[in-house]
């Protein structure tokens, strides 16, 4: 082990400090990023063709409604992030019934958009647009975080990201986290 990696681990030592910091500019940076981009404009990537009509149709039509139904994971994560959450999360719960996804990202992460039906109602939009903000531990131990998006009341991204870097894969794919593996994250302030 050189001298760098075993110092980094020393909670007293400088480069443990600065290691710290470099990971949590690394994740401020990300954060911010997805918060001020706009979903609107990202390429979306269908995960398969959807046979539901009206969805095929809205796809001639140049809407983004033209997207799969989510995954049995997608799904039971997205409600377990609604059920769970507070007050304002479970304000989205009808846009469930019917939701589709097609994927954001295609950098390894299991991102999604969400694309709700037309006509459930719309969940509580002030607060900004961060419904929930959670990591856990994927099947493999890489720990990432979870972030649900909502744009003006409706759910519009479900956003996973590896909190430090640690991806077990050489394609840098990974999975959202166990459900029972979720905890709310938990900010620290940098040490002077």
């Amino acid at each position: 082990m050189s001298f760098f990696a075993a110092a980094s681990h020393l909670p007293d030592s400088p480069i443990f400090r600065i290691t710290g910091m470099i990971s949590g500019l690394r994740l401020i940076v990300f954060r911010i990023g997805c918060l001020n981009r706009d979903l609107d404009s990202c390429k979306l990537h269908p995960r398969e063709a959807s046979g539901d009509e009206d969805f095929q149709g809205a796809t001639r039509r140049g809407e983004k409604a033209a997207a799969p139904p989510l995954t049995p994971e997608e799904h039971h994560l997205l409600e377990w992030l609604i059920e769970n959450g507070s007050v304002r999360a479970q304000s989205f719960r009808p846009q469930l019934e019917g939701i589709r996804a097609l994927r954001s990202c295609m950098c390894g992460s299991p991102s999604i958009s969400l694309i709700t039906l037309p006509g459930s109602p719309n969940g509580i939009s002030d607060g900004g647009r961060v419904v929930c903000d959670l990591s856990g531990r994927t099947s493999k131990g890489e720990l990432v975080g979870v972030l649900l998006f909502q744009k003006e009341g409706r759910l519009c991204e479900l956003e996973a990201y590896s909190v430090d870097g640690e991806i077990k894969s050489v394609t840098q794919e990974f999975s959202f986290p166990l459900i029972d593996s979720l905890e709310e994250i938990e900010y620290q302030k940098p040490q002077p």
